[in-house]
């Protein structure tokens, strides 16, 4: 995503104006989008997020116990997934890495047998 889109976006969006005004001043100083800018902009975006939810009445419950549980479910899920995958992934490349060496063999002893064409050829 490039400064552009981010003005775009916040242009177009339901935040405040004195939210989409502090936003743009953050993004015409910015040269290009970074992680920090995100972190930066995501904040001032919850904030106001927060404020609506607070004033609709809207309780925040994520530091109710059940909620909490699920988080905690979900990340402990998550991590398993990851475990998974990097195990896949070490799995594949080492698959990978014997193929390539199989490879090489059929390679070379098809060099071989050519070779072995050629002195018998003269």
């Amino acid at each position: 995503m490039t400064i552009q889109e981010l003005q775009n976006f916040v242009a177009g969006s339901d935040f405040s104006e004195a939210t989409k005004v502090k936003i743009a001043s953050i993004l015409e100083k910015q040269p290009e989008v970074s992680e920090e800018l995100f972190a930066q902009l995501r904040e001032i975006m919850q904030k106001e997020l927060d404020a609506d939810f607070k004033e609709a009445g809207i309780a925040d419950i994520s530091s109710e116990p059940e909620v909490q549980a699920i988080e905690v479910e979900y990340a402990a899920t998550l991590e398993e997934v990851e475990d998974d995958l990097n195990k896949d992934m070490i799995y594949v490349d080492s698959e990978l890495k014997d193929l390539e060496e199989m490879r090489k063999q059929v390679v070379h002893i098809g060099d071989q047998m050519a070779i072995e064409d050629l002195r018998k050829s003269i």
